[in-house]
């Protein structure tokens, strides 16, 4: 009895010793931070949750080129001296495919030609391309049937000008006035003469690009066959068999090539005034040597001499610089030795191959060539009629080029520069009471080709002219008293030598 009031008072503690475990809690575990409860978090600072995304597109579903049977069919075939036309039949049914043959191919082919070829496991349209080659005859895929003719068309866009430039130059002329001097009974002709004319230019039918293909074109395009050229449109259409067509479509990617590609020609045309110790020229060598030591440039670049390049009679010497770090600025300052340096034009043209460009700065002065005063008399009195006649100078800077660009790069450049300048316009009248103004201008033009590599600078010099220039001084206030103020003045000619000097760099484009 006693025992089992033992085990049941022990039952009775134990359970009250876990219930209370079961129930106490611990001051530190209420403490630790809960992450899983927002109000830990100050709103500031609460993140948005991004929103859902949507749920995935069906991806997109791939494509796949329809691929002709004559793609995928491949055939390995093997004949000798057979008959084209059943070469052609058994291509078509292994395609599955129907064959016509024009009669225009008929008749080019006739009835005896033959073939002999060998392929192994090649698409149909490989082996029809070499058979029709072969035969030189064409080929079209259209609503399941091969059609094999005779004569295949061609239609290009030429793009090209359909305006004729022309350009023609002249210096050079009778030096002494040997000529006539005049037009009417009174010309007189002096006994000295004394004339070197050069002239050339580019005639309008040399320069006609669509003259050009014409001709081509008629010249090549066989019997049987046709064209058409519009110039407007720059629109070329060639119907020949296809041998001849290639040929036709081959020049003209080449023609295009060549005609499409320019020449970037940057030029300076300079007036160096010669100071006294210098007034027989810039000297040359000198200033190559002078470039030499202060041009910004790499390792290996040289400076050569181009006067070979030039006419031998030529009065331009040349300095072709063959590396393009060569600094302007650095040449500038070197002619600057000489003198000072007087900028006349600085052009910059962008030019085609083979065409020919022009700039001119200046201004073109107008002046009384002739004025004739006619007297008529009749019974009521008398009637003046006057003739007029006005002609015009140019006084400035003109520059004509024509750049040819060789397969290499190297470009050949015709250079014709004219400086011309008005000195004075001296009118006097005649007997009659006619007047004519007698215009006295300083010209100074040549004509030369060079030849340089893409990216070079040319220097051309040479050209030296006397300038004259009155300086009058005197007194102030005196030298404008009537009768006397002549003796309160001083006049006294002053002698100016200037040399002409063309930097040019040319870069291909």
């Amino acid at each position: 009895m006693y025992s089992n009031k033992t085990l049941l008072t022990w039952l009775l503690m134990a359970s009250l010793f876990l219930s209370g475990c079961a129930h106490t809690t611990s001051p530190a575990r209420d403490k630790m931070p809960q992450w899983g409860e927002s109000t830990l978090v100050p709103p500031e600072t609460q993140v948005s949750r991004p929103p859902t995304p949507p749920a995935d597109k069906e991806p997109p579903k791939p494509r796949f080129k329809n691929l002709s049977p004559l793609d995928l069919q491949k055939v390995s075939i093997s004949f000798y001296q057979e008959d084209y036309r059943a070469v052609l039949q058994v291509l078509a049914r292994a395609a599955g495919f129907n064959l016509v043959i024009d009669d225009e191919a008929e008749q080019i082919l006739g009835s005896g030609r033959a073939l002999t070829a060998d392929f192994s496991e090649r698409p149909v349209r490989t082996v029809l391309d070499h058979v029709c080659r072969a035969l030189d005859v064409t080929w079209t895929e259209e609503n399941g049937t091969i059609y094999v003719r005779g004569l295949q068309r061609l239609i290009l866009d030429l793009d090209f000008l359909s305006s004729v430039q022309e350009s023609r130059f002249n210096v050079g002329g009778d030096v002494l006035g040997g000529g006539s001097s005049g037009s009417s009974d009174t010309d007189m002709l002096t006994p000295l003469k004394g004339n070197f004319e050069l002239s050339g230019g580019q005639a309008g039918e040399s320069r006609d690009i669509y003259g050009e293909i014409q001709s081509f074109v008629a010249e090549h395009v066989g019997s049987g066959g046709t064209y058409s050229l519009n110039r407007a449109t720059g629109t070329l259409m060639v119907i020949a068999r296809p041998h001849i067509v290639q040929e036709i479509n081959s020049y003209m990617e080449t023609i295009k090539e060549k005609y499409r590609r320019q020449v970037l020609i940057e030029a300076k045309i300079l007036e160096v005034n010669l100071n006294s110790s210098h007034e027989l020229g810039i000297d040359w060598k000198k200033f190559e040597a002078t470039i030499s030591q202060n041009a910004l440039r790499t390792t290996g670049t040289t400076l050569n001499v181009i006067s070979e390049a030039l006419n031998e009679n030529s009065v331009w010497y040349g300095l072709q610089l063959s590396d393009q770090y060569y600094n302007v600025s650095t040449i500038l300052h070197a002619l600057e030795e000489y003198g000072s340096v007087n900028t006349l034009s600085n052009p910059r043209l962008k030019v085609l191959n083979g065409q020919s460009a022009m700039i001119s700065v200046g201004q073109s002065v107008s002046y009384l060539r002739s004025f004739e005063l006619e007297t008529t008399g009749t019974d009521v009195g008398t009637t003046q009629s006057p003739t007029v006649e006005i002609g015009s100078l140019f006084d400035g800077v003109l520059l004509g080029v024509t750049p040819e660009i060789e397969e290499s790069g190297n470009v050949s450049l015709h250079l014709v520069p004219i400086k011309s300048e008005i000195i004075s316009l001296a009118e006097k009248e005649y007997q009659g009471g006619n007047r004519y103004a007698f215009p006295v201008v300083n010209l100074r033009e040549a004509s030369t080709v060079v030849r340089a590599r893409s990216g070079e600078l040319v220097i051309l010099g040479g050209l030296i002219q006397d300038k004259k220039q009155d300086d009058d001084s005197g007194l102030p206030g005196f030298q404008d008293i009537p009768l006397i103020g002549s003796m309160f003045k001083y006049s006294a000619d002053r002698r100016q030598r200037v040399e002409l000097v063309i930097i040019l760099r040319l870069q291909v484009l």
